[in-house]
């Protein structure tokens, strides 16, 4: 099993903003990831030029997705944006991955 490290950070103390960035260098196909958020059942998916925003609706969590690994995540809890986040880099290669992060708050 793949680890992907990645350093999540929260943006803004007022609202739930955290970013998430891998520590190696992590090239995302934003075509053929969004056809893997389509078929694991994500309904909202928009192509913004060079990034990817995503809803996820049982958590409420929105992303934007950029290829170079990178993801801003709009989250009520850490938690869903960590799941997201290891949805997302599970998704990447069609590997599970256990998940390996390092906070900062």
């Amino acid at each position: 099993m793949t680890v992907v490290e990645f350093v999540m950070r929260k943006l803004c103390s007022g609202i739930e903003e955290f970013e998430a960035t891998p520590k190696e260098r992590l090239d995302i196909n934003l075509e053929n990831l969004e056809s893997k958020l389509k078929n694991v059942g994500v309904q909202e998916i928009t192509r913004l030029g060079c990034f990817l925003l995503v809803l996820f609706e049982d958590t409420g969590t929105v992303c934007h997705i950029y290829p170079n690994g990178k993801i801003l995540i709009k989250a009520n809890m850490k938690d869903d944006a960590e799941k997201v986040c290891k949805l997302i880099y599970e998704l990447v290669d069609g590997q599970p991955r256990s998940l390996s992060n390092t906070s900062s708050d």
